[in-house]
């Protein structure tokens, strides 16, 4: 092959590969509805959780132990990072062929 050639496609590969990473960014229009729709009326809940709460109505009464919510200070930040940490480095991965 050509080394001419052998450079001409070396370099439409490199500029349609530089091309594809603006891609992702650039063809998502974020003024579009759909990534800022808030629901502002009542919605329907999920049909399994509408038969799990008809097979077991005593596990979907009203939260009555709502907590408000809490302030990310820097010690909440600390602990939050500390207990991910924990349970990172304490889990293991296993597939499901050997977890069943």
């Amino acid at each position: 092959m050509n080394i001419h050639y052998k450079r001409l496609i070396a370099a439409g590969m490199a500029a349609s590969t530089l091309a594809l990473w603006a891609l992702p960014s650039a063809a998502i229009d974020f003024t579009n509805a759909a990534f800022v729709k808030v629901a502002t009326a009542n919605t329907s809940i999920p049909v399994g959780h509408l038969d799990f709460c008809r097979s077991r109505p005593g596990e979907c009464q009203a939260n009555s132990d709502v907590q408000d919510a809490m302030a990310l200070t820097e010690a909440n930040w600390q602990q939050l990072v500390a207990v991910n940490a924990h349970f990172n480095q304490t889990i293991v991965p296993v597939t499901d062929q050997e977890l069943y």
